[in-house]
């Protein structure tokens, strides 16, 4: 049994489910505009791939699952990365003084001509 963007590949008729719930629900965070996804034209174009090659072959289906399920990975990545991102960004450049006062340093006061 193997994982792949936190969905298990061993069962592939409900697994194939999840990896469309989870395209959708990515899909839906990623959304700025909080209607239903499944209304937008991503989700029906999805659901209607999804209809279509559940009627191909098994080597087919297995193809597009695997794509699915890598492209959910690709989704889910990106939004964690960007979480990071933004909880880790930095201000920028720091003063000399500042970065010393994080370390526990003080510096000498600096020489003042008379």
């Amino acid at each position: 049994m193997r994982r792949l963007g936190g969905i298990k590949s061993s069962g592939m008729g409900s697994s194939r489910l999840q990896v469309l719930r989870g395209i959708l629900r990515e899909l839906k965070l990623l959304s700025p505009v909080k209607e239903p996804v499944i209304s937008t034209v991503e989700g029906q174009f999805l659901i209607s791939e999804y209809r279509q090659f559940s009627k191909a072959g098994e080597t087919v289906a297995n193809i597009l699952y695997y794509d699915s399920l890598y492209y959910l990975c690709l989704l889910t990545s990106q939004r964690e990365a960007m979480d990071l991102f933004l909880r880790y960004k930095g201000r920028g450049e720091r003063s000399v003084e500042e970065t010393a006062g994080l370390v526990g340093f003080k510096l000498p006061k600096q020489y003042q001509d008379p």
